[in-house]
């Protein structure tokens, strides 16, 4: 593999990490926004109706002139542990929802990536193959034309003997 292809592979790499350090930073962010949200959505709402809750008992207590404190106490203590469950079991929902929703996304991310590694290793099969054939076809014309040059010299040396030969008789001759 010559070193222009490894410094192109190199790059591609490299450029296919930073993506996906990317897309995973940018993820994060997300979830890490969309559980603040939901968590500052459920204090209000757990505000709110613990405030309506305590309102109503208030209410409620303020009216009745029966019952003892500890009844009173006991059936506050009930209803804001129902009202505390019942948004914990809301906020697990969400939360696991939001998780769902980040492995459907990074899934799709990674199918992606898949593709495109598909696709890179496909354009290097391409390119090993077509500089194969440019290597076999250079080493053809290599030895072709070596056949042509050593016919060409056998043939110079086979002259020059005969110019040597013919020099020599005319020294001969003179």
């Amino acid at each position: 593999m010559d070193a222009e292809l490894r410094a192109y592979l190199d790059d591609m790499r490299a450029e296919l990490r930073a993506e996906i350090r990317h897309s995973a930073d940018e993820v994060r962010t997300e979830l890490r926004q969309e559980i603040q949200r939901t968590a500052d959505a459920l204090r209000t709402e757990l505000s709110a109706k613990i405030e309506g809750t305590a309102d109503a008992l208030r209410t409620e207590l303020s009216a009745k002139t029966e019952g003892t404190a500890d009844a009173l106490r006991t059936e506050l203590s009930a209803e804001i542990e129902g009202t505390a469950d019942a948004l914990r079991t809301e906020l697990s929902a969400k939360i696991e929802g939001t998780a769902e929703t980040l492995r459907r996304h990074f899934g799709v991310v990674t199918e992606g990536l898949r593709w495109e590694l598909r696709a890179v290793a496909e354009g290097t099969l391409g390119n090993t193959a077509a500089i194969e054939r440019l290597e076999a076809e250079m080493n053809r014309r290599f030895v072709s034309a070596e056949a042509v040059q050593r016919a060409a010299f056998d043939d110079f040396r086979e002259q020059l003997g005969d110019v040597r030969r013919d020099l020599a008789e005319l020294r001969a001759g003179r």
